[in-house]
């Protein structure tokens, strides 16, 4: 097993057991986690399974294609909730919340989240990961066809409002200008 893969299954499924402590309360004989594909469906059903033994519940699986379909999903199940466990991206979350989608955390009932990073915690969520993107080049690629690139990125950032440092580009994609 290549280490990335592992310490992804790890996050996983810690995040699970988290989620699992908060979501026994809303249902006694039943929790339903929705997730995406791989990595995370592997991660929530090894905790999930083990979870199902020890509490004596059944435990469902529901896949979701991407954020937006999951989101969808909660949404139209507002009024009649079937999902008791949901991944999602922070930034969706924070929405589904604003939009009266979610519940608070009973932190009463979950005590691990004091061990968690204070960032990482939120009222109706946690945040589970952080995802870097960088931009590498060729040692010998120094020319200047990369300095063209460089610019054309600043050029589209400041075009667009998210050059680093901008107001819009500390605010949730909600709240930036178009």
């Amino acid at each position: 097993m290549r280490p990335t893969y592992r310490k992804q299954r790890i996050v996983v499924a810690v995040t699970v057991m988290v989620a699992l402590g908060i979501a026994t309360e809303v249902r006694a004989q039943r929790l339903t986690i929705q997730t995406w594909a791989g990595v995370w469906e592997d991660g929530a059903r090894a905790v999930g399974d083990a979870f199902a033994k020890q509490a004596g519940v059944e435990v469902r699986y529901e896949q979701q294609v991407n954020t937006r379909q999951g989101i969808a999903k909660i949404r139209a199940q507002k009024d009649n909730p079937q999902v008791d466990v949901v991944f999602s991206t922070a930034d969706a979350l924070q929405q589904a919340q604003a939009d009266g989608l979610l519940v608070p955390i009973n932190r009463a009932g979950a005590p691990n989240l004091a061990a968690l990073p204070k960032q990482a915690t939120r009222e109706t969520s946690i945040d589970v990961g952080y995802i870097a993107f960088g931009l590498a080049y060729r040692r010998d690629a120094r020319s200047a066809a990369v300095g063209r690139f460089a610019e054309a990125a600043r050029a589209v950032l400041a075009a667009s409002s998210m050059a680093p440092g901008s107001a819009d580009a500390r605010a949730p994609a909600r709240h930036r200008s178009a």
